[in-house]
């Protein structure tokens, strides 16, 4: 092998190094961006139920809360929120109230779409009575691209 050849030789093989690099660089910023989620905006919703023994019929019209009021042991209460975004975002629901269960864990919004999300409150038949309380967590994400 002639020193020309050689030198063609090792330029080529830096060449193709440095492309399998780049490749695998750019296979990697995909994936981040594409699969990594922000945090756009999130709410904490207070919610508040008494459990009573015996039959109770109560409402609440309060919009600011999820109040549920009076539910009898072994009975249940539901309340809808409307959840909105100015831009493609995905709303994650959580809850650390004890028996409560949204109608979905998470929903994708459109810019400027409405979505009305159920909860209920499901109080076991052996529930001790009293008052509960927590809160709903409601974090709007996006992905980064």
């Amino acid at each position: 092998m002639n020193q020309h050849t050689k030198k063609h030789f090792r330029t080529t093989s830096s060449i193709a190094i440095l492309l399998v690099f780049a490749l695998a660089l750019g296979v990697l910023a995909a994936k981040l961006l594409f699969t990594h989620w922000y945090v756009l905006d999130q709410y904490e919703i207070p919610v508040q139920f008494k459990v009573v023994a015996g039959p109770h019929i109560g409402f609440d019209v309060n919009n600011s809360l999820l109040i549920f009021g009076k539910i009898p042991q072994g009975g249940s209460g539901s309340r809808s929120a409307t959840l909105a975004a100015s831009v493609r975002a995905t709303a994650v629901i959580q809850s650390d109230v004890p028996w409560l269960e949204p109608s979905v864990d998470k929903v994708a919004l459109l810019p400027h779409q409405e979505e009305n999300i159920g909860f209920t409150v499901r109080v076991p038949g052996n529930a001790t009575p009293g008052n509960y309380t927590g809160s709903v967590r409601i974090t709007y994400v996006r992905r980064l691209i």
